[in-house]
């Protein structure tokens, strides 16, 4: 089993939003492909309604004025647990 860092809830990524701003940042590092972005109460998708490089995320789409991005995520870094490299093995030794 993976277990993350530090969960971040109802972050408000950094930036202007004025409706044609499309770059903000994360005030701190997210583990890669854990954050969720909303913008207006939608989740948005990564590839598709934005792209995110360290702490950098640029939107496909700038979020309109008065709805700045809201993300969930983790930081630090992912930590295997002894019961999930058991399980692990145990799909190994299945497959074999």
């Amino acid at each position: 089993m993976r277990i993350p860092g530090e969960e971040r809830f109802g972050v408000v990524l950094i930036g202007t939003v004025d409706g044609s701003n499309y770059a903000f940042t994360f005030p701190s590092s997210p583990i890669a492909g854990s954050e969720r972005i909303h913008v207006k109460g939608l989740r948005l998708y990564r590839h598709t309604d934005y792209q995110q490089a360290g702490l950098s995320v640029t939107f496909s789409t700038p979020p309109p004025t008065g709805y700045p991005p809201i993300a969930d995520y983790a930081e630090g870094t992912w930590t295997e647990t002894a019961e999930g490299a058991s399980c692990q093995a145990a799909h190994v030794a299945e497959a074999e």
